[in-house]
């Protein structure tokens, strides 16, 4: 078996000023979604939320009077 050299790639530093400025430009590319499309997800999971907490409510309390605790 021979060994293979490994070649260890260089780390390119980059300037804390420069990647957060690149960071802005890229959130800044970002298609945010408006007031109207956020209020309607906001809502969907709202409901979501409350129809599963009645669905597992209601399935304890069936699994429990079964056990009989």
């Amino acid at each position: 078996m021979a060994k293979e050299k490994v070649k260890k790639e260089k780390k390119v530093k980059v300037a804390k000023k420069s990647y957060v400025g690149e960071v802005f430009d890229e959130l800044e590319k970002v298609n945010w979604p408006n007031k109207a499309t956020m209020t309607k997800f906001a809502v969907a999971v709202i409901v979501f939320c409350i129809i599963f907490a009645v669905y597992f409510f209601a399935l304890d309390m069936i699994m429990s009077w079964i056990v009989g605790a």
